[in-house]
């Protein structure tokens, strides 16, 4: 096992032309870490048996200044605010550290001069008939809508969709018709899924308020979908709305009031019923009153 071990995570460091670090090995041979330690005792001491160079670890900021350097060069660099895991990859410095100092990555943001923008340069009215009906389509068959529930009793809309990485293009092009380049994520799956005939994964996703609001509910309002995906699609349109306006008039951070608790709740509910058999599809709870009117006009 041990030599097994060893020439995987030579052959890793040889794809990537470098050391891998921890997360990496992860990423791409196995999740299960404890081996390491049971037989090297450690991380470094694993690479050092397979005669690799210790990697670099990065390091923290010299100074605050140095830090926001930093990010504009990394702004101009991909043409877009970046986000904690974009500085995560690209980034000099190291976000922990970074975090230490500004104790939020959205306070480091704003130290850099980036806030909550509520605009977008992309227009509804920039795409194409043919692209819409497209992706309406793809949608149907391959999107998914939900209302997610995060901790701190928190919940958000998501809007994804994934295809294999050998049909990246699709995706990519889904995400430049509807104006999110900067969204695509990239899952690489273990070595010993690969082997059971799983592939890696390019997904577009949306988890956020502002960009379900200026970029997916507005498309899909355009270009309506069909069957039990429309359903989703207005129940998450329902909710982003209540999130919307609490967000832009009381905060984000507000506790919810007990209506939009409960408006929230069934639409949790509402969007698991198509995928948990425990939920009757057919005999939902009806939706809240301060939700009705709402759900019914993006139904109609």
């Amino acid at each position: 096992m041990r030599n097994r071990m060893i020439a995987e995570l030579k052959i890793l460091a040889q794809t990537l032309g470098r050391t891998p670090i921890i997360t990496e090995y992860r990423q791409n041979i196995t999740t299960n870490v404890k081996p390491i330690y049971n037989i090297f005792g450690s991380y470094p001491a694993f690479c050092e048996a397979a005669g690799l160079p210790p990697y670099i670890t990065k390091v923290a900021p010299p100074s605050k200044q140095a830090f926001l350097d930093d990010m504009h060069s990394l702004h101009d660099k991909l043409g877009h605010v970046p986000s904690y895991t974009e500085y995560m990859e690209y980034g000099t410095y190291s976000v922990v550290s970074v975090r230490s100092i500004y104790g939020k990555w959205s306070i480091a943001r704003r130290a850099a001069g980036w806030t909550l923008d509520w605009s977008t340069d992309w227009s509804i009215d920039d795409v194409s008939i043919a692209d819409g009906h497209w992706l309406s389509g793809l949608t149907v068959g391959e999107g998914c809508f939900r209302i997610a529930y995060a901790k701190a009793n928190n919940y958000y809309p998501a809007f994804s969709l994934s295809q294999r990485a050998d049909r990246a293009a699709v995706v990519h092009r889904v995400a430049q018709i509807l104006g999110l380049p900067d969204r695509l994520e990239y899952r690489h799956k273990p070595t010993n899924a690969v082997a059971r005939g799983y592939s890696d994964v390019v997904s577009l996703h949306v988890a956020s308020v502002q960009t379900m609001s200026l970029h997916i509910i507005p498309f899909f309002t355009v270009f309506p979908l069909y069957g039990p995906k429309h359903r989703d699609f207005i129940i998450t349109a329902a909710a982003t709305h209540i999130l919307c306006n609490k967000i832009l008039t009381r905060g984000r951070h507000v506790p919810y009031t007990a209506k939009e608790r409960v408006s929230l709740e069934w639409a949790y509910i509402a969007c698991a019923a198509v995928k948990k058999p425990t939920f009757s599809v057919t005999n939902l709870p009806t939706p809240p009153i301060n939700l009705r009117p709402l759900y019914i006009a993006l139904s109609g």
